[in-house]
């Protein structure tokens, strides 16, 4: 009797495995899917299956359980961006409104040079504040267009002569503080001004 060694008892067991292993690989070859193992071969090849056929296999999530931060980062971003504008529209619609009552100004008439333009409007204008003769100045104290749009006149009106009284002479205290009376060299003069 031979003696037969332990590897080639080993490699025999091995040789007939393997044809049982390839059957069985063979006939229930599996692939994975979401998850999921599915018969691969179906009389249909994995790579041509429809995506409805895979959907089958595919298990369906729940909305809420999915995680949806870049979506919700997303949605975040926009949310700010929306509530941003809504905000800067506010702070717009603030400052019309601020520019509305500051252009009323009610304590304009209570400054100690209000009744002086008065007085200045009569001798530049006939005191008509709405005056536009078409000679370059406007309004009651005859605001050339460049000075009144350089002492920012235009939050109140386009021209002067479109402004009110007391929006004209807020304008024109502040040229007298910054300018002095030589703004209105003729009738300052006749007033005693300088």
């Amino acid at each position: 009797m031979d003696i037969i060694r332990p590897e080639y008892i080993a490699a025999c067991e091995q040789k007939r495995r393997a044809p049982k292993i390839k059957k069985v690989a063979a006939s229930l070859s599996l692939i994975l899917i979401g998850g999921n193992l599915v018969p691969a071969n179906n009389g249909v090849e994995s790579r041509k299956l429809a995506p409805e056929a895979i959907e089958q296999f595919v298990p369906q999530a729940d909305p809420e359980q999915l995680d949806l931060s870049e979506d919700k980062k997303f949605a975040s971003s926009q949310n700010q961006a929306t509530e941003q504008i809504k905000f800067q529209q506010k702070l717009k619609d603030f400052g019309s409104w601020v520019n509305v009552v500051a252009s009323s100004q009610p304590e304009i008439k209570n400054h100690p040079l209000y009744e002086t333009f008065e007085q200045l409007s009569e001798c530049e204008s006939g005191g008509d504040w709405n005056i536009n003769t078409g000679n370059g100045y406007y309004g009651g104290v005859q605001f050339a267009q460049s000075t009144w749009e350089g002492m920012d006149g235009d939050r109140f009106a386009d021209r002067a002569d479109l402004a009110t009284k007391d929006q004209q002479i807020t304008v024109a205290i502040e040229l007298q503080e910054e300018a002095g009376w030589d703004q209105w060299p003729t009738c300052a003069q006749k007033l005693g001004l300088y």
